[in-house]
């Protein structure tokens, strides 16, 4: 647990809950990646009902037991295969870990409110990195520029509300699925 660390966290989700929020002010949140839970009780104190999906088994243990945050799967992959529904999905910092990301989206996809679902998706960009050794070091499956992101969502059913682009050099896309009715203009 490193204090410098969480407080960043912090500030990150401040700017994810002012985006999310021009859209949606409450409901059921999953917080996928979400470390030990700074960021996803933010969402909680703001009214939302939030759980979360940790691989890390020492972050896991801390969100139940320190955060009182309900920990559903340990990786995206097998909570996937669960049936829940949720308002929203934060998906911050994980894609780049995912051995088959449009899979995993059009899944989450699958988890959303039909109506109103709502992802926030947010990844490291490929320019991000002092070199190519730190791209491996740091267990990245995949990279992405906006374009690709972008590109990736609608393959995975998903239209862009917002895009949005933080320091250091991490792109973020708010969501939402694309609707069968619904035509392009």
């Amino acid at each position: 647990f490193n204090p410098e660390v969480e407080l960043s966290r912090i500030d990150r989700y401040k700017k994810y809950y002012q985006t999310i929020s021009k859209y949606k002010k409450t409901g059921h949140l999953l917080d996928v990646g979400a470390a030990f839970g700074t960021g996803t009780n933010l969402f909680r104190e703001k009214g939302f009902q939030v759980e979360a999906v940790e691989p890390e088994v020492n972050k896991a243990n801390y969100l139940r037991e320190k955060m009182g945050i309900m920990v559903v799967a340990n990786s995206i992959e097998t909570f996937v295969r669960q049936k829940r529904s949720y308002d929203v999905v934060v998906f911050a910092a994980c894609l780049e870990h995912i051995d088959n990301p449009v899979t995993v989206l059009k899944k989450i996809k699958n988890l959303l409110n039909p109506n109103s679902g709502l992802l926030y998706l947010e990844v490291p960009t490929t320019w991000n990195y002092v070199s190519w050794s730190d791209a491996l070091y740091l267990t990245h499956k995949s990279n992405f520029c906006k374009e690709h992101l972008i590109y990736l969502a609608e393959i995975g059913g998903f239209e862009v509300l917002e895009d949005l682009f933080y320091e250091p050099c991490h792109v973020g896309l708010l969501l939402q699925p694309k609707s069968k009715n619904r035509t392009k203009s």
